[in-house]
């Protein structure tokens, strides 16, 4: 845009959505170069070491390409990250890719952020979707990529896996009813001490309403202490029913 031959220098915001845009672009080059790196060798099911003696192993999820051994160390030193987290990264492109394409097309052309979609390919990771039940999900989705808020499309991802999956969701949730705990550990001062405990969420969210209420009854009968300090307590006082009971009431009984 010009005004009287001279041009007008881009403002703030036509300068942060230049930035979004290099971002997004930059993003989309990366994510490709790592996929093309993972496949310059070509590695086959039947190959198992190439002539410097690397070996084919496959970081993704199940139907994504093998991968030459040291490619995260190439990937973490070209991008300064600990093996590790390149070996993630790598494993996160190639589900991508090769168990979402709509949602990888959709990345390259900047609809969708990497950290967004990588996600959604977590999530069906986590479940054991097959490569035929990632694609399924993928077709399913492929519509709503971005074209609806995140949280919603997780939501919606998140019931047609139970759907498409029913067996690996049901497998899962009885694993994780399974590592269901409560511990306590002692602290330097013997008079407080740390709880742990994972729970079925209805519990959770249960005792959460109910330690909310005795929190806020004990401020009503005078507990001047930070919230923090009468969640603490609330939750100590429903080891003693009684008096847990006469403050959900509205009313104190410290004969508990």
């Amino acid at each position: 845009m010009s005004v009287t031959g001279t041009s007008t220098p881009p403002t703030a915001v036509d300068r942060l959505r230049h930035a979004q845009h290099l971002r997004r672009q930059a993003d989309a080059i990366e994510l490709q170069a790592i996929a093309d790196l993972a496949a310059e060798h070509g590695w086959t099911t039947t190959d198992e070491l190439d002539v410097t003696s690397e070996r084919a192993v496959r970081v993704g999820a199940d139907g994504t390409a093998l991968v030459g051994e040291f490619l995260p160390l190439e990937v973490a030193a070209i991008k300064a990250i600990s093996v590790n987290a390149a070996t993630w990264l790598i494993r996160d492109v190639l589900n991508l890719r090769d168990r979402h394409p709509v949602l990888w097309s959709s990345v390259l052309h900047g609809h969708v952020p990497p950290y967004r979609a990588f996600q959604l390919t977590q999530l069906a990771a986590r479940y054991d979707l097959t490569i035929e039940q990632a694609h399924d999900l993928d077709q399913r989705l492929a519509s709503n990529y971005g074209r609806i808020g995140w949280a919603r499309l997780m939501r919606l991802a998140r019931g047609l896996i139970a759907i498409i999956a029913a067996n690996n969701v049901q497998a899962a949730a009885d694993q994780a009813r399974a590592s269901r705990y409560v511990r306590t550990a002692v602290t330097e001062q013997p008079v407080v001490t740390e709880l742990w405990a994972r729970l079925d969420t209805t519990d959770a969210q249960q005792l959460e309403a109910t330690i909310a209420s005795i929190a806020k009854s004990l401020a009503a009968h005078g507990d001047t202490d930070e919230l923090d300090v009468r969640r603490a307590k609330a939750l100590g006082i429903l080891a003693t029913p009684g008096r847990a009971v006469a403050l959900l009431e509205g009313r104190d009984d410290t004969r508990y």
